[in-house]
This record gives C-alpha cells, structure tokens and sequence, in this order.
C-alpha cells in the first residue's frame, strides 16, 4: 500500500528539516519554504494532509489554502474540504488570522510553536487514519450537503480553462478537482470516485487518449467516470473515433458557453442544475 503523503510548508529551513525527519518514517513528506510553493503543490499534487505555517513569505499560509482548493454550498464559500489540515504557528491564540483559520472546516488542529514533535506525530496518525470529510459536529448539515454533491475532475493544461470550469460546476452545485497533466488526473482518480470528467483532447504533452487507455487498463468498467470530451480540433474529432471508449459520452467544441456544458453535464448525470446544494435538515 502507498504511503500517504503530507505536504509540509514552513519558511524555517530548520523546523522542516525537523518535522520532515519526525514524519518521513512514516509518510511521504513533501517540505516547501513559501506560501507559492505551497500553492503550487496543492494545484499540481493530490496530497493526504498538509501541515503549514500561518506567517509564510510570498503569500500566507492561510491564503494559500483558501486559494487551493474551494467549493460552494448554497451562497457559502467553503474551502479545502478534502485535504485536511494542520496549522503550526507562532501567533498568538488570539491574533485575527488564527481566529480566522479556525473557521475553515478542513483545519483540524492549530499547533502553536515551540511544536511537540509528539504531538505532532501523534494529532497526525489521529487525522490520517481518519475521515477526511469529518466536518464538526455542529455542522451536520454541511457534511451531508457535501457529501451529496457531484464529483467532476477538469483535466485541461489551459490554466484559463480549468478555472472558467471549476467556476462554472461549482456555481451550480458540484465540487470540482482540477488537474493539468495527465500523471495528476491519474492519482486524482486512485483517490477520488469521480461522477463525471471534462477532458481536454490536446494536453501539453500527451492527448486525452491516452488518459482513457491508462484509466481502462487501471479501472473497472463500473469505476470508469462519464467522460466529456473538449476540444479545440473543431468537427476534426468525432464520436467515431470513440466507439470503443464507451465511457465518452460527448464532445464538446471550443468555444463553449460554460452554462451549456454545465446543463449538458447535468442532463447526463440526471441532476437539476443547482439540485446539489438544496439540502435539508
């Protein structure tokens, strides 16, 4: 079985050195020095856990990760619900931006420095052999909202793109994971039961046949997510060419209204746009 694997950001060379000892036994650790590296690692790596420092050079660790991985119930941004988190920091309890992390349903532990390297170890194997979506008991409500929603994976090496998408899916109701490569939708898929997928044709350095094929040969049939094909090639591809790809259901053609694919998604999936967030007590 594959270790799990923790990104780990502080700007203290030292403590990462430290920290990435502590865990590495057990974990696959990834240690950055800023909050852009560790933007940059939640938008390209698919990761367990990630443990940060609030007061990180570039960008703060808190902005990184309400950047990194969002989604919309009803009218109420929520961020980072699959990637639980750990925040270390040498701020006071009461400082406005720890005050402020707290309410981040996926931080589930705020560690103040000088850590513990036991504790540490020991809030970590709590969290990871947990439940990433465990959301605190006072929100019931939003877990169950949550966990009813629609999974979509974008796969598009058009930043531009892959942002128009997650916008627009997640506007009405879905919670969206985004990847530009296909090694990243790869280990997106090993870890996510996706319920539709938007693939770009031409990727940087491979075409969406290639996905499909290394999916099929990794999947079963059941696992295998619908599969929206969008491409810039025009009329130049065609649903012939996908007779034994069963799973591709479409093609649709650049440029795209957003709200057209997001209704032809939702046709497909048989689901009201919007339906996702109407959860009752």
């Amino acid at each position: 079985m594959a270790r799990k694997r923790i990104l780990l950001a502080d700007d203290n060379r030292s403590l990462r050195v430290v920290l990435a000892s502590a865990l590495g036994a057990k974990y696959e650790v990834t240690a950055v020095g800023d909050g852009s590296a560790l933007e940059t690692e939640l938008a390209t790596h698919p990761y367990d856990l990630v443990i940060t420092d609030l007061n990180l050079p570039k960008c703060s660790g808190s902005a990184a990760l309400r950047r990194a991985d969002e989604i919309t119930v009803g009218q109420e941004r929520i961020t980072g619900l699959e990637v639980p988190v750990v925040v270390i920091t040498g701020m006071d309890e009461e400082d406005e931006e720890v005050r402020a992390v707290r309410r981040m349903v996926n931080v589930k532990e705020i560690l103040f420095k000088p850590v513990d390297l036991d504790d540490l170890c020991a809030c970590v194997d709590s969290i990871l052999a947990g439940d990433p979506f465990d959301i605190p008991p006072e929100q019931p409500l939003l877990k169950t909202c949550v966990m009813k929603m629609k999974k979509v994976l974008v796969v598009d090496d058009d930043p531009d793109i892959r942002d128009l998408l997650s916008f627009a899916f997640e506007a009405v109701g879905f919670q969206v994971r985004a990847a530009a490569t296909v090694e990243t939708a790869l280990e997106l898929c090993q870890k996510t039961n996706f319920d539709l997928m938007l693939l770009d044709y031409a990727l940087e350095e491979d075409i969406a046949d290639d996905l499909i094929e290394q999916l099929e040969a990794r999947m079963s049939k059941e696992a295998m997510p619908p599969i929206l094909m969008v491409t810039g090639y025009g009329d130049g591809l065609t649903m012939a060419r996908y007779e034994q790809h069963p799973e591709v259901k479409g093609i649709v053609n650049k440029p795209f209204e957003p709200e057209s694919l997001t209704d032809l998604a939702c046709g497909l999936l048989g689901v009201t746009s919007g339906a996702n967030m109407e959860c009752t007590a």
